[in-house]
């Protein structure tokens, strides 16, 4: 009777403390293969982010270019091009051109028509540009870069902030919206207010 107790208990022990360990080979397992997962997922998000950078980085344009070039059309550019690239696109300038009446060191615009007039030609206004010739002062809602830039205070970025503004809020309501760009303020504004207007 004696040696049936023991052996039970015995039984017990062995039920309690051996069923209950735990093994640590597939712990381990499992931990490592969580941690390599983890690695994986960020090494991939990273990629993600970089291939969308670049994406963004490697950003194109398309300008067409028409009168006094080689080969006229629709060119495909970098963001950040410059007008003379365009050009070198459409075959160059023909012997009839005239260089000077184009900037060339300009940027190039998404959407934008580079026209290279000949020698002696020039370029015909349209009403809205003879109206605002005969006023003296620029449209801030219809104004491209090149009459921006004439505007006191107003160089090629500002321009372009003021072009990228109404792109992205439409019409100026009034002149004084001019101050909501970033590095518009009253001081600036005084010394352009006699240049400028909205219609």
């Amino acid at each position: 009777m004696y040696r049936y107790v023991i052996s039970v208990l015995f039984l017990l022990f062995l039920i309690m403390f051996g069923c209950g360990k735990k093994s640590p080979s597939l712990g381990e397992d499992v931990f490592v293969l969580a941690e390599n997962d983890t690695e994986a997922v960020t090494e991939a998000l990273g990629e993600t982010e970089t291939c969308d950078s670049l994406k963004e980085e490697e950003g194109l344009c398309c300008v067409y270019v028409c009168g006094e070039v080689n080969v006229p059309g629709v060119y495909e550019l970098p963001a950040g091009s410059r007008v003379y690239e365009a050009i070198q696109l459409a075959g160059g300038l023909t012997e009839t051109a005239d260089p000077g009446a184009v900037n060339q060191a300009l940027f190039v615009e998404d959407g934008e028509m580079i026209q290279v007039f000949a020698q002696g030609e020039k370029p015909r206004e349209s009403p809205q540009e003879k109206e605002e010739q005969e006023d003296g002062r620029v449209n801030l809602n219809t104004a491209d870069i090149s009459a921006l830039m004439g505007i006191p205070g107003i160089g090629e970025t500002k321009a372009r902030s003021i072009i990228a503004y109404r792109e992205e809020n439409g019409k100026f309501q009034s002149a004084e919206d001019v101050m909501k760009i970033t590095g518009i303020k009253e001081g600036l504004y005084s010394k352009m207010k006699d240049y400028i207007t909205v219609k």
